[in-house]
């Protein structure tokens, strides 16, 4: 919850996408909370439960598909391309 707060956004004119959370969003949490659980456990966790947030959102791209056409694809679409 707390760093989902801090959650970034990809914003056009049909709205906003969420964006993953980072390694360095957990980290800034840990930062004032720290977790009795080992750092790549609770990454994990993170991870897996945001993912699952995420997919609420809608298509996701297609793995194995380069990141940088993943995000290019997205753009497109938010702009309406």
């Amino acid at each position: 919850m707390l760093a989902n707060r801090s959650r970034r956004y990809i914003v056009g004119a049909t709205g906003g996408v969420p964006l993953p959370l980072s390694v360095v969003d957990i980290s800034d949490v840990l930062a004032a909370h720290p977790s009795p659980l080992p750092r790549d456990e609770l990454d994990g966790y993170i991870f897996r439960l945001d993912e699952e947030f995420l997919d609420t959102f809608g298509e996701k791209p297609k793995k194995g598909k380069p990141a940088a056409q993943a995000w290019g694809d997205l753009v497109a679409t938010i702009n309406g391309g």
